[in-house]
């Protein structure tokens, strides 16, 4: 919000978050519900997935064919909120 700083001091606080909603949505609010997703596997993921959690993390996964299918991913890489591993 640094740079836009000033705006916000003479009123132009509606135009601003106008402005930011994409990095606001990108940087804070995606991150924060990875997090709590993350959370929730771990606490929760024997009784919602029907096995033991051995392992909660974020990673990212490649896309070999550069076809982004997802508007959040990257042109070679994207982030995945949730993988499920084994049987």
């Amino acid at each position: 919000m640094r740079p836009r700083w000033a705006d916000l001091e003479v009123g132009l606080g509606a135009e601003v978050w106008v402005d930011a909603r994409h990095t606001y949505s990108a940087q804070i609010l995606g991150p924060h519900c990875e997090e709590l997703c993350r959370e929730f596997a771990r606490r929760e993921g024997g009784r919602t997935f029907g096995a033991i959690v051995g392992e909660v993390a974020s990673g990212t996964v490649s896309d070999p064919d550069r076809s982004s299918r997802c508007r959040s991913m990257s042109r070679s890489s994207g982030r995945i909120g949730m993988k499920r591993r084994g049987r």
